[in-house]
């Protein structure tokens, strides 16, 4: 006995909706089995089925992006990004592989000091921003010299020697660290190297050399 008349509709990988589309009308009893060798008038029905993606969230830690290398002397030190992290909303199977969010770009080709640079996130195809509102975020990039280290050797002067004594001295080899720009500029002239030989007599000394180095600059020996 025919209790029921029904289609069948294969809903998996069904990705777009169903518009006024044909399906055969198929007889079934109280069971919800088929009956075969009954004839349905009318035989076929248009059934319209809409399709909506099923939207998901998603908060990652967003990334910024840095594009080319500092100049010559620098390196970016560190980096900090105004929110952490982001909200974006999608479907489900471009959001399970997702980690992170990256920045656009940002050129680092001609940053010598520290910068704020406002920037947008960059978002995939597909998805959405949810928060935060704003597509624009801080990102603060710190640079710093490349630090180095080098050893001049530089001629002493003299202090208090008795004028009837003469001495005799080598050149004193000064090591100073510093920024590598810095230290690339940096001539023997620069730094001033004494000792002091008041009260000395014949004979040799050891003494400890009075050093001045450039500002910026630090005497490592």
């Amino acid at each position: 006995r025919v209790e029921s008349a029904a289609v069948d509709i294969p809903l998996e990988g069904l990705r777009v909706s169903i518009n006024n589309q044909s399906f055969n009308l198929i007889p079934r009893n109280s069971s919800g089995n088929r009956i075969e060798g009954v004839n349905l008038e009318p035989s076929a029905v248009v059934v319209t089925l809409p399709v909506e993606q099923h939207i998901t969230y998603r908060s990652v830690s967003l990334l910024a992006t840095l594009q080319g290398q500092a100049p010559d002397g620098y390196w970016v030190s560190g980096l900090r990004v105004d929110p952490t992290t982001v909200t974006v909303a999608g479907p489900r199977e471009a959001l399970e592989p997702l980690t992170y969010l990256g920045t656009q770009p940002i050129d680092v080709s001609r940053l010598d000091s520290d910068t704020a640079r406002a920037v947008n996130v960059a978002i995939p195809p597909g998805l959405s921003l949810i928060e935060p509102k704003s597509a624009s975020v801080l990102v603060l990039i710190f640079v710093s010299p490349v630090q180095g280290s080098q050893t001049v050797s530089v001629a002493p002067a003299l202090n208090g020697l008795s004028p009837d004594l003469k001495a005799t001295v080598g050149s004193v080899p000064i090591t100073v660290s510093g920024p590598a720009a810095r230290l690339r500029q940096l001539k023997a002239t620069d730094i001033s190297v004494s000792l002091d030989l008041q009260g000395l007599g014949p004979g040799a000394h050891l003494l400890k050399p009075n050093v001045i180095v450039p500002i910026g600059l630090e005497i490592i020996q």
